[in-house]
Parts: structure tokens; sequence; C-alpha cells
């Protein structure tokens, strides 16, 4: 908050991509609040998929902590976090791969793109009764 009221964080998607992945992805809704409608169909994909797959893995969690200890078989803490990282991320992308036609569908119906005027045509005026 204290660098957007001090202009260091741009509105521009191009100019927050760096601080975004330094930071774990938390600046992204800030990227697409000024941005055309695929990068905010975009930006809604990303959160309903993190959203769904922090809940599957919530409900999985004791069986996924059993799995991650019997894959590292005694290994550092820091291979269990990384290997629990990168097993949850892996399932987390098989989950909802399959469902992208889903959802590409569901987002084009809430947020229909812009159709640009045709030339030539005219907008029907209004009735101001």
């Amino acid at each position: 908050m204290r660098y957007a009221k001090r202009d260091i964080l741009a509105t521009r998607p191009a100019d927050i991509s760096p601080i975004d992945e330094n930071c774990g992805g938390k600046y992204r809704p800030i990227a697409i609040i000024h941005s055309d409608r695929q990068a905010v169909k975009t930006g809604i994909f990303h959160l309903l998929s993190n959203v769904a797959s922090i809940c599957i893995g919530l409900l999985c969690f004791p069986l996924f902590v059993r799995f991650i200890e019997w894959i590292s078989n005694g290994a550092q803490m820091e291979q269990k976090i990384a290997n629990a990282h990168m097993i949850f991320n892996t399932a987390s992308l098989l989950l909802i791969v399959p469902f992208i036609p889903w959802i590409e569908k569901m987002l084009n119906t809430w947020l229909p793109s812009k159709t640009p005027a045709q030339p030539g045509t005219t907008v029907p005026a209004t009735n101001p009764v």
C-alpha cells in the first residue's frame, strides 16, 4: 500500500510483473485493474485455480503430509518442503487442466468481449421519457 501512495507501483501489467514475481504473485490483482478484458479473465482464472487448489489441498492435507513423508524418505526439512511445493503445484495443474474449456466458457459468459461498432452503423437513440 505504501508503494501505491508514493506512485512506485505502476498500473501497467508490464511494469508490475518483476515486482509480482518476486513477491509471490500478491500484486497480480493490481496489474489487471486497468487492463483489457482478456487480462481480467486471466487474472480471474488464476484466482479461481489457486482457490480451488488450496481448498482441495486442505481437504486432503493429512494424506498429502503422509505422502510427502513417504516420498522424502527421511530427507532434511528443506528437501521435504521442496518436494511438497513441487508435488502440490504439479497436482494442482493436473487437476485444473481438464476443466480449462469449461472455465473459459464460463469466463466468456461472465465477461464477454467488447465488440467495436462496425463502420457505417449507428447506435440507436434512446427515448428520454
